[in-house]
């Protein structure tokens, strides 16, 4: 961050920003009380003696800085929130609400912030309630909304045109067609079911809400995924567990929190289970492949705007993991998405702690278990949505493929019909063949 920070929003970049920040230190302010020159002040700016310098390794220590590095130091300052939970009782595992307790006091935890796409999970959930398939395609059009304003949803890699299905578009975090499926479905039913997933934060009345636009905070966040985790139950964290009084006499005894009502049908869980495994196999979270975790986990990145925040939430059917990375000043941020995304960020934290517990002598962790393979569908097309939902359905080629698919996944005998001029007998798949 040292070496890649931007001042995205501020006019004039980072260098407008350090000055404007300059100018409201006492420092600069005394000086110019004393009646000294700009050039005068500059030279003291720039002027290097030993200031309070954090590092991770040693905490706050004396360092030879000017007045300008020190507060670039302060400003650019990388903080992060990582929590961890059963989902299935919501004991909390893992806290960590910061940096360093001596040098921030804040709980990022706790804190609400902006969640960008790590939100998209609920509205595509409340969409498959409302009777959207995986396979349901969108055209991937910028589209402007006269009623909001002209505004004009982009999304973050630049690119437009052909058509996605819906699962694909969560795998690819795709912001034109998010906003459809969100308005499609209505923003009240989103808040509702978000506020049934254990989501306290009052959310805005907007379209943009499925881009993570409302400020939630992690442990909302984290309690909402809890509810995909554990397959559709609606969880509460807890820290203590058990209290005793000096006798063994147990005073107080955690149990698990349950309404006994589901946030969800479980088919359309299990079916945004699935589709969000796909953002970790081929989506914005494919970077997690690399730790060689043996569990096929699910989960969601986010970044908000300009790149001022990174999020990652990721479950087992047992865990859920997730971590905040950002700066406290919000004019302050990383240049371009590559660096300063949830995948590049937060991602790496969450996937050491699933790395960690999958090499556990006794596993905690287990595999989801989903009733398909796979999606009957492409996640995109170069094609529009109407003739991408044709061509699912008609296509003899893109069908043909999807059953030898099935007859390979199946372990089945596979028909090789005369339209393949090969054969028009029943060809068995040996062990090689299938491998």
């Amino acid at each position: 961050m040292n070496q890649h920070w931007e001042s995205l929003s501020t006019e004039g970049g980072k260098e407008a920003l350090l000055k404007k920040i300059i100018d409201q230190t006492n420092e600069v302010k005394k000086w110019k009380s004393q009646g000294k020159s700009e050039l005068e002040i500059e030279k003291l700016i720039s002027e290097k003696k030993q200031r309070m310098y954090w590092t991770l390794d040693s905490g706050n220590q004396l360092k030879l800085q000017s007045l300008k590095d020190s507060i670039a130091n302060a400003i650019n300052r990388l903080h992060t929130g990582l929590l961890t939970i059963n989902s299935k009782t919501g004991r909390i595992m893992g806290y960590v609400g910061g940096i360093d307790y001596g040098m921030s006091q804040k709980d990022n935890i706790l804190e609400a912030k902006q969640v960008g796409s790590t939100f998209k999970p609920i509205t595509y959930l409340a969409a498959l309630q409302n009777g959207k398939n995986p396979c349901d395609f969108y055209d991937n059009s910028l589209v402007t909304y006269s009623k909001y304003e002209n505004w004009m949803p982009r999304n973050s890699n630049g690119k437009y045109g052909g058509s996605y299905s819906m699962y694909g578009a969560l795998a690819n975090s795709v912001n034109t067609v998010s906003v459809k499926i969100q308005l499609e479905t209505g923003i009240q039913p989103v808040k509702k079911l978000a506020e049934k997933m254990g989501i306290t934060a009052t959310l805005p009345s907007v379209p943009s809400l499925v881009l993570g636009t409302g400020n939630i905070s992690l442990i909302d966040m984290v309690t909402a995924y809890a509810s995909i985790s554990n397959g559709g139950r609606r969880i509460q964290p807890f820290a203590i567990e058990r209290i005793e009084d000096d006798k063994g006499t147990v005073l107080y005894q955690a149990k698990p929190f349950y309404n006994g009502n589901f946030v969800a049908s479980s088919i359309k869980i299990s079916h945004l289970q699935k589709m969000m495994g796909s953002v970790l196999t081929e989506g914005t979270a494919s970077r997690i492949q690399n730790y060689e975790i043996p569990y096929n986990l699910i989960g969601k990145t986010g970044t908000t705007q300009n790149n001022g925040d990174g999020w990652f939430i990721a479950c087992s059917p047992e865990i859920v993991v997730g971590s905040w990375v950002g700066t406290y000043d919000k004019r302050v941020q990383f240049k371009n998405t590559y660096l300063g995304s949830g995948a590049n960020t937060a991602l790496p934290m969450v996937a050491s702690v699933f790395k960690s517990m999958s090499l556990w002598n006794r596993p905690l962790l287990t595999n989801f278990v989903y009733e398909e393979d796979y999606f009957d569908c492409p996640p995109f097309l170069e094609m529009n949505a109407n003739e991408a939902d044709n061509f699912i359905k008609t296509d003899s080629t893109y069908l043909l493929k999807r059953k030898l698919r099935d007859s390979i996944l199946n372990n089945s005998q596979i028909i090789i019909d005369s339209i393949v001029d090969i054969s028009n007998k029943n060809i068995p798949i040996d062990s090689i063949s299938k491998q």
